[in-house]
């Protein structure tokens, strides 16, 4: 029988790849989400959309009583680190707070299998290759609301409630059938913001950061596919429903690239030049986030197929959305 499958912020850039690679593998995909104007016009005929607020318990219980999911996943949450600094409680109201009415809801509606979209920001960011048993020692306030819903999901470690947690590095590209790309929240991340200052959008790129002990000075960061990530959550879930204990694995390419990097591969790969000043450190930012994802490779079988700067700037290039 179809499995259905219930999908917090379906409708967000990783959320809409994420649906549509379960339905192409079978399973009956509804996500609960906010419906914009603007978003409407990305819902697949196949897919099912609940227009609820996640601060709402009771719109949350009702979708889960409704529906009847066989498992969770939870994308949706709030993403900046410069945005957590500036409103820790609305922060710690959505990451953690919400989470756990989610779960509440779960537990009545006799449902127990979540997949959860941590972040390597849980991680202090203080080497190269950073594996699963790196102490957590979140820098930003963004990083602490991750890692606190993480410690909620840990106290039902083999008990009632089994739970996958995926910690994405950073999440980049757009879909590969050139629908979905990341939307405006993005504008402070790296890679949107050259094809902004390239498409004449934008008047200079801003690098935070030259005094990280790294080559080049620039912070530097792990680069993973959108399509990638959705298939891993894929595959997450697939192997709490045949009975995976609860784990929590690395998500990220494996590769390292700094800022400075970025800028000048983007250059050759589309023989432009971008005006760049550099600036402050962000507050909150680590120096270098890199992943060990062997152990995501071993048990989920799970590996990137389309993180390279290479795919990562075509796809968005070729993206079709506006």
């Amino acid at each position: 029988m179809e499995k259905t499958i219930l999908v917090t912020g379906g409708l967000g850039y990783i959320g809409l790849v994420t649906t549509d690679k379960l339905i192409c593998r079978g399973y009956r995909a509804v996500s609960l989400d906010m419906i914009s104007r603007g978003d409407e016009k990305k819902i697949q005929p196949d897919a099912e959309y609940v227009k609820g607020n996640m601060c709402d318990d009771r719109v949350v219980r009702k979708v889960i009583n409704r529906y009847k999911p066989t498992a969770v996943l939870h994308l949706a949450a709030l993403t900046s680190v410069v945005d957590s600094q500036r409103f820790p409680h609305r922060y710690e109201e959505y990451n953690v707070q919400i989470g756990k009415t989610l779960v509440e809801a779960m537990f009545s509606g006799g449902c127990f299998n979540i997949v959860f979209s941590s972040s390597a920001a849980v991680y202090s960011g203080i080497n190269f290759r950073i594996d699963e048993k790196q102490p957590r020692k979140p820098s930003s306030v963004y990083g602490q609301t991750k890692k606190a819903f993480e410690d909620y999901l840990f106290q039902y470690s083999g008990h009632e409630l089994r739970s996958t947690v995926l910690r994405y590095f950073n999440v980049a590209g757009a879909s590969l059938d050139g629908r979905v790309k990341e939307g405006k929240s993005a504008r402070g991340k790296l890679i949107p913001t050259i094809f902004r200052v390239n498409e004449k959008k934008q008047k200079r790129l801003v690098i935070f950061g030259k005094d990280y002990k790294t080559a080049d000075g620039t912070a530097v960061r792990d680069y993973v596919h959108v399509e990638d990530v959705a298939s891993a959550n894929v595959l997450a879930l697939e192997y709490i429903l045949r009975g995976g204990k609860s784990d929590s694995f690395n998500i990220g390419s494996g590769v390292g690239t700094s800022n400075l990097e970025v800028v000048r591969m983007f250059e050759k790969e589309f023989s432009v030049s971008t005006p760049i000043v550099f600036g402050r450190r962000r507050k909150g930012e680590a120096g270098i986030i890199v992943a060990d994802p062997a152990r995501a490779k071993k048990i989920l079988g799970w590996k990137p197929r389309y993180s390279t700067m290479h795919t990562i700037f075509r796809s968005i290039a070729e993206c079709t959305e506006s």
